[in-house]
């Protein structure tokens, strides 16, 4: 593919009609080329999803289509692949090959040459790859051999669309930055280095989905950070011994002895918690009233 200094192949530029401005050519009228936002629109009935709105003409059916359908990824009622409705109706979609089986009717991406299309712009998928290698790349769009399989978890995307979307926001931008400037490979314990958060826990399951990271018990790993740090709040020693030895060796072997090799449940998790707050609690109270388990007896023995 193509890298920061190596941009994707150009496409047609011309003086637009409408704007004035050298763009890629969206349609070519009477009165000379149009770019995508000059391109004229009616307010017709979509040939696809029916509904009155701004429509174009579609070249590949002749047919009015609003940008909601140009848009839209669906699997193809004729083929079965994930792409870019090109025909059809709402019900039935159709992709390009489908729409029109002609290979001579369409052109092909100008990065790929795989994509059936009309656009000279490079598809989605190609874009896509274009900005993964731009933040996770060398200067020439290079991708390290360890990253590799983060890349292509990232760029075979089903949808790419809505892995462009993602990636444009900026802390899933920043986020991939910084695993782009590591030199180590993708492991779930680089990924713990990094600012936890809904953008991490959503990347780590793309990776984990695609084959990238092997399956992991995140409610199990949060609960055991979690321990972690009640634990070390304490700023007594002995406390801090007695609560770990109750938290750790107590209820998470017994728990990871339960789940086996199954994954910790929401209700499990919370039973945890409740039990570790609640012995917290308790030493904190014995603390306040002077109190050490060496020298508290229960109101039962003391009545003995």
């Amino acid at each position: 593919m193509h890298g920061r200094n190596n941009p994707l192949p150009p496409v047609n530029l011309e003086v637009c009609v409408g704007c004035g401005r050298r763009q890629p050519v969206a349609v070519r009228l009477a009165d000379g080329v149009r770019c995508q936002n000059c391109r004229p629109k009616e307010i017709r009935g979509c040939g696809i999803c029916g509904r009155t709105a701004p429509c174009e003409v579609s070249r590949a059916t002749g047919q009015p289509w609003c940008e909601r359908c140009q848009q839209r990824w669906v699997t193809c009622s004729g083929c079965g692949t994930v792409a870019q409705a090109r025909g059809g109706t709402w019900e039935e979609l159709l992709c390009a090959k489908c729409t029109n089986p002609d290979p001579d009717f369409w052109g092909r991406c100008p990065a790929c040459a795989t994509t059936w299309q009309l656009s000279p712009r490079p598809c989605q998928r190609c874009v896509l790859d274009q900005k993964v290698r731009d933040l996770l790349g060398d200067s020439a769009g290079a991708i390290r051999p360890g990253l590799a399989p983060f890349h292509e978890a990232l760029t075979s995307a089903e949808r790419p669309d809505v892995a462009l979307s993602w990636i444009s926001r900026s802390k899933a931008r920043d986020l991939l930055e910084r695993i782009g400037r590591d030199e180590r490979p993708v492991t779930h314990e680089v990924l713990d280095e990094l600012p936890s958060g809904k953008v991490l826990a959503h990347l780590r399951s793309v990776l984990v989905a695609t084959g990238a990271l092997p399956p992991r018990d995140e409610r199990l790993v949060a609960l055991e950070k979690w321990i972690t740090t009640t634990v070390q709040a304490r700023t007594d020693p002995t406390e801090r011994r007695i609560l770990h030895g109750y938290a750790v060796w107590h209820h998470l072997r017994r728990l990871r002895r339960r789940i086996g090799e199954q994954h910790t449940t929401q209700l499990q998790d919370l039973n945890v918690r409740c039990h570790v707050t609640a012995a917290d609690n308790f030493l904190t109270w014995f603390a306040g009233e002077g109190l050490t388990l060496g020298t508290a007896r229960s109101p039962t023995w003391n009545a003995g």
